[in-house]
Formats: structure tokens, sequence, C-alpha cells
């Protein structure tokens, strides 16, 4: 799953492994050769998010 095109997007994510959502400003992006093969995204809540992690995500702004 490719991240880069929710960066500087507010977006809203549910986790693969409980169904937790969460939402913020996608205020990282870090591709997958930089970040053990995965790409990545920090949240403006101070939560980082691996593309593995995640369920479903989409851009709400």
């Amino acid at each position: 799953m490719s991240l880069n095109q929710y960066y500087k997007h507010t977006v809203r994510i549910i986790y693969k492994d409980d169904g937790t959502m969460i939402s913020g400003y996608c205020n990282v992006f870090v591709p997958a050769p930089d970040n053990d093969g995965v790409d990545g995204i920090a949240l403006d809540t101070g939560v980082w998010i691996d593309a593995d992690e995640i369920k479903t995500i989409e851009a709400i702004d």
C-alpha cells in the first residue's frame, strides 16, 4: 500500500488488528526503501503507522 498520496492531508485510518479508528493530519511520509521495506506515515497526534498495520485509509479533507 502506497501512503505517499496521503502526505499533507487529514486522514482517517482503521487498524487491521483491532479495528480501532484514528484520524489526524499526515505530516510525515517515509517511503518503503527507507523504512524496512514498508511505507510509513506520522500523524500530527504523535502516532507512527506503517502501511502493513492499516486496514483502510481515506483522506477526509
